[in-house]
């Protein structure tokens, strides 16, 4: 079952991405559900027919502060973990076009969001699983 698709961005190729409220829903039927506020959980990522650690995290952040605001699910993994690597690998013309955007000197030492021009986008897919813990 189709779950969710999502614009390949610099994030993405290097430490996760977050869902979406408007897929919150959807998660929330697969089994297992939602981790609720603060909670981490380990899942498994299968991209083509390899599997991958990753961890789906329902960010912490102070209700009383922010009472109207919407968990803030997240796959995270490591910068230099096999999933980030393969996720470039895969995705390569956007890495390679975000890795040199951010190498330029006038960039390498700012904080800046790269966006990826509309003709060169790729798409990541994910799709609900009826395995608890796992994202096909």
């Amino acid at each position: 079952m189709f779950l969710y698709q999502k614009t390949v961005d610099r994030s993405t190729l290097r430490q996760g991405f977050q869902i979406p409220v408007e897929y919150h829903a959807l998660l929330a039927e697969m089994p297992g559900g939602l981790p609720v506020q603060g909670e981490t959980r380990n899942i498994k990522v299968w991209i083509g027919n390899t599997e991958y650690d990753a961890l789906l995290k329902n960010q912490n952040f102070d209700r009383n502060k922010y009472e109207d605001h919407s968990d803030v699910i997240q796959i995270r993994y490591g910068e230099n973990s096999p999933i980030a690597q393969r996720l470039r690998s895969e995705f390569w013309s956007t890495w390679e076009y975000v890795d040199v955007t951010k190498s330029l000197p006038e960039n390498i030492s700012k904080k800046i969001t790269i966006k990826v021009p509309t003709e060169i986008q790729e798409y990541l897919v994910l799709n609900a699983s009826i395995l608890p813990g796992v994202l096909p």
